[in-house]
This record gives structure tokens, C-alpha cells and sequence, in this order.
């Protein structure tokens, strides 16, 4: 299972992004299935790996957040448990957000774990000292109290690191070399990217391979925030994207196509090293993320409690072992539907039943169907402070900074549970102590025009809320 983290579902040469250089991942793809509609049952890390580890939806995990309470204490009712019990070995090599570091690493095999500034645990965690000091030193945005912490956002010049000593590049190394060590045991090997979430800094050659000039900025980077969550205007403002020009959403998104890129060429090397040990074809692969990007779009970098395209939708490639199916499949996925799908085709039921629903028969030549919407959530069950006139924001915004610091807009943006529907060509979203959301996706693709107040939309307004509603309610809250 090969995670990035904060990627984009557009953003992949497969699925046809005009820019973006993938060519193995493209490989994969042309073995297997290119998932055209996935979705993440959460725009937030911790509560959408969760979720895909073990096939249920947030309310269910109770994951709100990305605090080491969300995580996986134990693989027993995960994806992992039924594997661990027939004598895979499980290995973790990257980024974690899912599963405790100290509970829960006694059931892994292997366990070499990165941060975006390099190892935390497992072998050679000193490497690179020169690495770690850059990143924890010079890579903090550049804007507000920029001292208090870190923050999403543009960062000039490339990281001064070759590749080889770049965490892209070592996560491979690590990841070869358990395939090396491996024998003929059975395995799952958890392949987690840290980019390209921010921090947004690559090395040569990717930071110069894509000309900042040569593209625009995505669609939609203007918004009226007149009529939208007020969440969503506190967290623009707190990240200084109003200052922004065009030509600094450029440079960011020439970076985050780099960052892919490089993830791309080291999974070519990965890939390499399965062929050469006979494992490419008989591997079920996976590749994906845990949730979206905003990249400039909405007044926005990096992401916030929404449920924009951008951030809900993610790539999805999957390629069974001994077949060659390239094939595009349509149908509406949920991540929390590949774990049951997983586990379907390896003949293994899972230690309780999961919410997730196995597309097994969709991938397999089956109808091209499976969900009929898509449910999302995000935000702590914690009540929000109530929004406020724009022209007041700014004397409020400073008074907080000074009182709690960089990070007091998690208040808005973290605190407050939210969920939305998709169904039918329609997104509805609901906020705790925010306005809600209507969007004709048919004919507002770019989610800028809310129809939650348009008298001649409440008939399909009200349809939604009381779907959403009765899902909530009707949902099994407790892991049985």
C-alpha cells in the first residue's frame, strides 16, 4: 500500500494531468485500475488513515483529529489483523499517522518511521543531521509569528540537499532494502510519502523542472466569501493568502508537481527492485492518498475543514497480482473500501464487519457501479466561536495572536463537526455553529456558487440535509 500524503486526485500523468510527469506510477497504472472517483472519508490526515486502515468511517473510529489519540493502538481491527494472523509480516516505512508509535509497533515486523524532516524511528534515525536542522529551521512560513510554529505556504528556492540524503529518496532505500531481506514470506508493506504536504520544498532537479510561467493558476483562486462558512474565510486570512500574487500560487504549485515527481522517479527504483526479485507481478499494489490539496483554489493553500473537490477527491490506482487489466473504473469509491477489498480478494474476512464494501466484482470485471454517495466528515465535537463580519476579523485576529499565538484559528477550523453528502450530482455540507453548503455540481464544477439560501433549490437542500441526518442517525457509532 503506497500512501503520499496531501496529493491531489488530478495530479497523476494516468489521469490526465497535462503537466504533472508520473511515468511509473503511469506504469502502474497500465497494469491495473485507475479509480476515477475515490474519495477520503476525511480531508484531515490521521482521521482519513485511520479510516483506511480499518474500512469504517470517522464517527465510527472516533479520529476527529491528528492527535496520538486518533491513532491505531493495536492492527487487530485493521486491514493488518486478519493478514498478521495467517503469518504476513507487516512492515511500516515512511510517514505513520495511523497507528501509535509505542502501542501499536510491536505488532509490525519492521518499522522504519519518517517525519517530514527526516527519520523518527527505526535504523539510522541520526542520518542526515544537516537535513533535519534545515527543515526544522528554515522551512517555516514566512509570514505572521512565524516563530510559533509551522505553517502551509509558499517557500523560496529549493531544499540544498541532493536527492540521495532527501526523506523521498530514503524511504525508498529503507523500502528496498526490507525487499532485499524479505525471503518468501508473505508481507504488507505500508509505503508512506510525507510529500507533497508541506512542507513544499523539493531538491534538484524537481524544484526546476516545471516553469512556474508556463502554467496558470488553478481555477477558482477567486472566491466571495460572502455566503460561504465562515471556517473557511478565518483560515485564508490567518495563512496570508490574500497577499498572495499570481505569480506566488505558480511557484507553489511548480514545487508540488516537483515534490510528486520526485516521489514518482523513487518509486521507480522501488518498482525496479520488485521486478528484479520476481514480485511485481504477483503483488497486489496499491497507490493513493489520504486526502486532497487546495493548491491555490478557493483562496486557499494546503487544506482546512472542507469538503471541496480538491480536498475530498484523491488518486486511486490498484493492480492485482497476475493480471494484466488496464482499465478505468468510474464507479464512486470511498477509502474505507479498500480495505474490505483487500482482504475480499486475498479470501480473508476481516475481524468485524466494516463499513467499507468490498468493489472486488467492479475491478474484476463486474459492473462498473458501487456507491451511490459519498458521505465525508471532518472537525472535532467541540463548538466553534461563532463567525463575525469580515470588517471585524482583523482587530479579533490580532487580539488572538497575541493572547494563543500562531495557532488559535484551529478553533475555527478544527473545532465544530462537519459532514457532507454527495449524491445525485449535488454536495450538501453541514457545519456546527457555521452556515451550510449547496453545490450544483453539474453546473458549478468549481463549487463557487452556494444554493443554500435559493428558494428554488430548497426542495433539494432539504433532500440532502435529511439524508445526511438520517445517516448519522442511523450509523453504528459503536465498534461492535
Amino acid at each position: 500500500m503506497i500512501t503520499t500524503d496531501q496529493q491531489r486526485w488530478d495530479t497523476l500523468g494516468s489521469g490526465g494531468h497535462p503537466v504533472v510527469k508520473t511515468p511509473h506510477i503511469d506504469m502502474l497504472a497500465a497494469r491495473g485500475t485507475v479509480c476515477t472517483n475515490a474519495f477520503c472519508v476525511s480531508p484531515l490526515c490521521v482521521p482519513s488513515r485511520t479510516s483506511l486502515f480499518a474500512g469504517d468511517y470517522v464517527h465510527r473510529t472516533g479520529a476527529v483529529d491528528n492527535e496520538h489519540a486518533s491513532y491505531w493502538t493495536s492492527v487487530d481491527d485493521t486491514l493488518l489483523g486478519p493478514l498478521r494472523a495467517i503469518g504476513y509480516r507487516l512492515a511500516l516505512i515512511g510517514k505513520n499517522h495511523a497507528f501509535h508509535p509505542e502501542q501499536a509497533r510491536p505488532d509490525f515486523d519492521i518499522w522504519e518511521e519518517y517525519a517530514h524532516w527526516g527519520k523518527v524511528a527505526g535504523t539510522n534515525v541520526e542520518a542526515f543531521p544537516d537535513v533535519k536542522a534545515f527543515r526544522m529551521e528554515e522551512t517555516r512560513f514566512p509570514g505572521i509569528a512565524a516563530d510559533d510554529g509551522l505553517m502551509e505556504g509558499l517557500i523560496e528556492g529549493p531544499d540544498p540537499f541532493p536527492p540521495e540524503a532527501c526523506v523521498t529518496h530514503r524511504i525508498v532505500d529503507d523500502a528496498i532494502d526490507f525487499i532485499d531481506r524479505q525471503g518468501d514470506d508473505p508481507f504488507f508493506l505500508y509505503l508512506s510519502f510525507p510529500d507533497p504536504h508541506f512542507p513544499n520544498i523539493v531538491c534538484e532537479p524537481y524544484h526546476s523542472m516545471y516553469d512556474p510561467a508556463t502554467f496558470p493558476p488553478l481555477p477558482g483562486a477567486d472566491i466571495d466569501w460572502e455566503g460561504h462558512p465562515f471556517a473557511h474565510y478565518v483560515q485564508s486570512q490567518t495563512y496570508d493568502f490574500p497577499d498572495y500574487m499570481t505569480a506566488d500560487i505558480q511557484r507553489l504549485l511548480a514545487t508540488y508537481y516537483g515534490q510528486i515527481t520526485f516521489i514518482d522517479t523513487e518509486l521507480g527504483r522501488f518498482f525496479d527492485r520488485l521486478r528484479a526479485v520476481g514480485l511485481w507481478d504477483q503483488s497486489l499494489i496499491t497507490f493513493t492518498s489520504d486526502h486532497g490539496d487546495f493548491g491555490g483554489q478557493f483562496g486557499h493553500v494546503g487544506k482546512t475543514k472542507a469538503f471541496y473537490e480538491p480536498l475530498i477527491r484523491i488518486p486511486l490506482v490498484l493492480a492485482l497480482p497476475g493480471e494484466d487489466r488496464p482499465q478505468r473504473l468510474e464507479a464512486s469509491i470511498s477509502n474505507i473500501d479498500i480495505m474490505p477489498t483487500i482482504l475480499d480478494h486475498c479470501g480473508l474476512a476481516p475481524s468485524r464487519p466494516p463499513q467499507g464494501r468490498s468493489f472486488l466484482a467492479a475491478l474484476t470485471g463486474g459492473p462498473d457501479v458501487h456507491r451511490d454517495e459519498i458521505i465525508v466528515e471532518c472537525g472535532r465535537p467541540v463548538q466553534p466561536p461563532p463567525p463575525m463580519a469580515p470588517d471585524a476579523f482583523q482587530a479579533y485576529q490580532s487580539e488572538r495572536l497575541k493572547q494563543d499565538g500562531l495557532f488559535w484559528f484551529i478553533d475555527y477550523t478544527v473545532n465544530g463537526r462537519a459532514a457532507m453528502i454527495r449524491r445525485d450530482g449535488w454536495k450538501y455540507a453541514w457545519y456546527v455553529g457555521d452556515r451550510d453548503e449547496l453545490y450544483d455540481l453539474t453546473h458549478d464544477p468549481l463549487e463557487l456558487h452556494n444554493l443554500s439560501d435559493a428558494p428554488e433549490h430548497r426542495e433539494q437542500r432539504e433532500a440532502l440535509r435529511n439524508r445526511l441526518l438520517e445517516w448519522l442517525l442511523t450509523e453504528p457509532v459503536r465498534r461492535p
